[in-house]
């Protein structure tokens, strides 16, 4: 394609990788790359602000200045957060205030379009960005962004205002592009389904040798939240051990559910 047809877009994610996380939001680093020989891009990724003292008395990660990935100039603006999703209905208004200097100077870079990532906060501080200027919203849902914040009524309103907001909806399986229209009143002309992918190169079948006398072994990768139905699978593993299965599971991932799962 000759440059001339390139695009100009901006991601706007608060999960992407910084110097502190290196793996946080590494699938959407991924889509960039993967989108990269046919949009250049400008990438805005927040990231949560708190004094250096208090994140290392919390154990949180401190990040501080701008980047760049695969040369893409990448804007960290910093925003207030409390935890526990104190004041949560705050974050997306905080967010929006802290990038609109770098999502202004990525719109004027030529951008035609603003691809955010999560509903909530991301979408919704995007809406608040780019409704003034025109800016079309492509909005991908990845699922805790949708069901997590339907429980409070200020919440669904910003759910449903991103929603009606976006000129696409990107849903990663179709039983969630069918719950954004059910639950969260998305046009279905606007929703799209686009399923994760995975490197077949990377993670190809391969036949095992014999595992007689060796029980199976089961892992999962992922963080331990309600939403992932962990609590589900082991109780599962323990019907089927109970009936003569001879397997191990071993669960990685970190989260609030963690002492429960144990």
């Amino acid at each position: 394609m000759p440059d001339t047809e390139r695009l100009v877009g901006i991601t706007f994610a608060k999960q992407f990788p910084n110097p502190a996380e290196p793996l946080r939001g590494l699938f959407v680093a991924e889509q960039v790359r993967a989108t990269a020989s046919r949009v250049d891009w400008r990438i805005v990724a927040p990231v949560p602000w708190a004094p250096a003292w208090l994140a290392r008395m919390l154990g949180k990660p401190y990040v501080r200045g701008d980047g760049s990935f695969d040369e893409i100039p990448v804007a960290r603006p910093r925003y207030p957060v409390l935890p526990a999703r104190l004041l949560f209905t705050a974050v997306a208004p905080a967010m929006a205030l802290a990038s609109r200097r770098a999502f202004a100077e990525s719109a004027e870079a030529g951008a035609a379009f603003v691809h955010a990532h999560d509903i909530y906060p991301s979408g919704a501080a995007v809406r608040r960005l780019a409704t003034p200027v025109r800016l079309p919203v492509v909005l991908t849902v990845h699922g805790s962004d949708l069901y997590s914040n339907l429980v409070r009524p200020r919440w669904e309103a910003e759910v449903r205002a991103s929603i009606a907001a976006a000129a696409a909806i990107v849903c990663v399986s179709a039983a969630l592009a069918r719950d954004v229209v059910l639950l969260a009143g998305a046009d279905p002309a606007r929703v799209v389904v686009i399923p994760d992918t995975y490197d077949v190169a990377r993670f190809a079948f391969t036949e095992r040798p014999d595992r007689s006398g060796r029980p199976l072994r089961l892992v999962t990768v992922g963080r331990l939240v309600p939403v992932k139905g962990h609590d589900v699978l082991i109780r599962a593993l323990a019907h089927a051990v109970r009936a003569g299965l001879d397997a191990t599971l071993e669960v990685v991932g970190g989260g609030p559910d963690r002492d429960a799962l144990e």
